[in-house]
């Protein structure tokens, strides 16, 4: 069984960075960050040393994301890719206007959503969990977490087939 400063070492960064794809303010996305690691401190003893620690830190997180949610009744995502603006490119100036806005796109429906496509979607692509994984960390089967990720896929198909 790792530390916890093992833990917090390891999964800090991707942990903050699937919060801050569901929340939109940074402040939040790092206290609901700083909250999961304060959970696990007090629930590392229930963490089986079978279970899968990376579905149990996202599962907290879910959970306190879909508090925070719930609470602010606002739900906006934030497109983080964290080394997009790093990246040197000979785009036109015309080509960069129509990438951002292919980019505003694809923002919106993925906030447009409902919650569990939406954080299946983003486990899914931006933490390349498994259905498996998906399903632990929504406490949902993982032939539920193949479903809401493919309807996710197709509402997205739906909004955005004419314009990308």
């Amino acid at each position: 069984m790792p530390s916890l400063e093992e833990i917090v070492k390891e999964y800090q960064r991707p942990v903050y960075f699937f919060v801050r794809r569901l929340i939109k303010s940074h402040e939040d996305a790092a206290d609901i960050t700083q909250q999961v690691f304060i959970q696990v401190h007090r629930n590392i003893k229930q963490l089986k040393i079978q279970a899968n620690l990376r579905a149990w830190l996202y599962r907290i997180a879910q959970n306190l994301c879909y508090s925070h949610w719930r609470q602010q009744k606002k739900y906006t995502a934030v497109d983080i890719e964290a080394a997009d603006h790093l990246l040197i490119d000979r785009r036109t100036p015309e080509e960069e206007v129509r990438k951002n806005q292919q980019q505003q796109l694809v923002r919106e429906a993925v906030s447009a959503l409902p919650y569990k496509q939406r954080v299946t979607l983003t486990l899914r692509v931006y933490e390349q969990m498994s259905y498996r994984e998906i399903g632990q960390v929504l406490d949902c089967s993982e032939n539920t977490a193949k479903v809401n990720y493919q309807h996710a896929l197709n509402q997205l198909k739906t909004v955005l087939g004419e314009n990308l």
